[in-house]
């Protein structure tokens, strides 16, 4: 089932075009998001760098001269923030799962020697140098995951889906030609030539449309002209064969006449069936099939020429085989 769906999908041209829309979209988000962050890279770094700065010294400050434990306790629990200080002679921590992973490589700012930064498995890690120590400042999980709106991502993925849905709909508006036009095909394969496709529209595929229908006009005209030709040629030929007959009843009894009278019967017969059969495929006729023995059939065409000087004879042959098909058709062909 499911390879069947891909199939289907695959050879959709509703869901290529859809996926060309997609794929247009994501490279198109991702290059003017690219442009914006190489274009403002150096600014907005130059200024984050510069507030995180300040923003530090203003905690260093705070914390005193050695660092107090019991305020940078308060603190972590204001801004989410654990705090961890190393020195010689004393260290502590908000956390006793801060730590520097011994994985993580730590990153010197432009600028700003003293400070390095680093993340690992999700969390944010900056160390600073204060005289003899080290303040170690990790943003929590729970500061991180404050910076994305879950209401807002929600109301994102339902304002992608419901354009991804109207985008959808849309190409189908658009492409609906192309299910007429097979209709259409359809249609004029069966024979039903008087058949025309709605014009909608003035676009592309509405010409293509109305060139159908011009086309199928056409075709008509043409299948119309030629089976007037072999109207007019089933009378051409009749009339030498009817002066053939009349001029056959001059001559004398004998065998010379009765071999002419089956040729000329033969030639009757054959014209009459070519042009009836070249008629019928032209008005795209319903063949009368029948379940036969095309071998028996074979042997009732063969006695035919009996009579005749150098005789057909049947070799090596089944008793039956039955088929569905037309007899006057196929004794025509045999």
């Amino acid at each position: 089932m499911e390879n069947k769906w891909q199939r289907k999908i695959y050879k959709s041209v509703f869901a290529k075009l859809l996926l060309v829309i997609m794929l247009s979209g994501v490279c198109i988000n991702l290059l003017v998001a690219g442009f914006i962050r190489h274009s403002f890279r150096n600014i907005e770094d130059s200024s984050f760098r510069k507030n995180v700065f300040q923003y530090v010294g203003y905690l260093i400050h705070d914390l005193g001269s050695p660092p107090d434990p019991v305020r940078a306790r308060k603190i972590s629990l204001q801004s989410s923030i654990e705090i961890r200080y190393e020195s010689p002679d004393r260290s502590w921590s908000t956390s006793n799962a801060l730590f520097l992973p011994p994985q993580m490589t730590l990153r010197v700012w432009k600028d700003y020697p003293d400070i390095q930064t680093g993340r690992y498995h999700g969390r944010h890690f900056l160390a600073l140098k204060n005289g003899n120590g080290r303040f170690i400042f990790e943003l929590t999980r729970t500061f991180d995951g404050e910076l994305i709106n879950k209401g807002s991502l929600v109301i994102l993925i339902a304002l992608l889906t419901i354009i991804l849905a109207g985008a959808y709909l849309l190409i189908r508006q658009i492409l609906s030609p192309v299910r007429r036009l097979t209709e259409g095909v359809r249609e004029v394969s069966g024979g039903n030539l008087n058949y025309q496709v709605p014009v909608r529209g003035s676009d592309e595929l509405a010409e293509l449309a109305e060139t159908f229908n011009i086309m199928t006009t056409r075709i008509k005209g043409m299948l119309h002209t030629k089976e007037q030709l072999m109207l007019d040629l089933s009378h051409e030929l009749r009339s030498p064969l009817t002066r053939m007959k009349v001029a056959m009843e001059s001559l004398s009894e004998g065998t010379a006449r009765d071999s002419i009278r089956e040729d000329v019967q033969e030639m009757e017969k054959m014209v009459t069936e070519i042009l009836e059969a070249s008629r019928e495929h032209y008005r795209q006729g319903q063949l009368n099939l029948k379940s036969l023995n095309i071998v028996e059939l074979i042997r009732e065409t063969i006695l035919m020429y009996n009579n005749r000087p150098h005789k057909i004879q049947m070799n090596k042959m089944p008793e039956r085989a039955d088929i569905e098909a037309d007899p006057e058709r196929i004794k025509t062909v045999l």
